[in-house]
This record gives C-alpha cells, structure tokens and sequence, in this order.
C-alpha cells in the first residue's frame, strides 16, 4: 500500500473536496452527487482527450454508461487502446451496495480505478476502506502496481478523505 497520489488521482481528490463544499451550501441529493461526480471527473477526463461514457451526463462525443458508472476511453480508429480510468460510486450506505459496485473495479484492467461512496462518520469510512484494502489484498488476478484511489465521504464532517491502494 502507498499513499502517494499521481497528478489524476491528485486532481480527482481536489475536485471531491470542492464538491464537498457545494453540497454543503447547496444540501445536495444522492442523484445531485453522483451527476455532479460523473461531470466533475468527466470533464477531467475530456480535459485530457479521452472519450467518456457515463449515464446522466453525457459529454459531446461520449456515451451513456458502459460497464461502469464513469469509464475514461483512449481510441484510435475506433478501437480502444487504453482504459485510463474507471470509476463506481455508490450513496447508500450498506456495506452490500458498495461491495457489489466495488468487485466490478477489481476485474478491470485500467490504469486508475476510483470508488467513491458515504459514510455516516469517519469510523465507518476507515472500516470500509480497511474491507476494500482486504479485497484487493485477497483478489488472486491484482497485479503489480494496480492502483484502487478510495473517497469516502465522512458525512458527520461533510468532507472526503481517501486512501490510496496499490498492489505491491
């Protein structure tokens, strides 16, 4: 495990901190969150050039949602080269709800896989990022350096925090 953010995850992390402080000026609803989520970081991602899919907000050139709720496409000749980012959120707060859409990110093959969901505390946060760390210790096809970013929204602090798993 490491804890050293590269530039997408350090500006996926910059743009949960700054919905953070709109959805508490604007007492934002779950499907507020994750349309804002799906824009926010579809944006980053066109901002790069890559193609993205995502269901609710749908940029110029891109899809609805295509195996994942935010999914970040290298094409060339219509043909997908790279997977740059995936990502799944997931609002409510069961453990069940965020297993499920997280087992999707372990079979991807993309260079970045984000899992962002809500917690009533902080405690809770850790306790689900210490059950996902489990999971990508225990998945028998992680490969080294497979990098899982995980945003957990303390909703007693109205803040993120995150942590970042890596495969050794």
């Amino acid at each position: 495990m490491s804890t050293q953010l590269d530039d997408i995850e350090t500006r996926i992390v910059e743009k949960l901190s700054s919905m953070a402080l709109d959805a508490t000026q604007e007492a934002w609803t779950d499907p507020k969150w994750t349309l804002e989520i799906k824009r926010r970081i579809g944006l980053l991602g066109k901002e790069r050039g890559y193609y993205v899919c995502a269901t609710g907000w749908t940029p110029p050139d891109g899809q609805g949602e295509w195996l994942f709720d935010l999914v970040w496409l290298s094409v060339q000749n219509q043909l997908i080269i790279d997977v740059p980012l995936v990502l799944e959120s997931e609002w409510d707060y069961g453990p069940k709800g965020i297993c499920e859409d997280f087992s999707k990110l372990l079979l991807a093959r993309a260079q970045h896989r984000v899992m962002i969901f809500n917690q009533k505390t902080l405690e809770e946060v850790e306790k689900i990022f210490d059950m996902l760390s489990g999971w990508v210790s225990a998945y028998l096809r992680g490969q080294r350096g497979d990098r899982y970013l995980l945003a957990g929204l303390d909703n007693t602090k109205k803040a993120f925090v995150n942590r970042l798993v890596i495969v050794p």
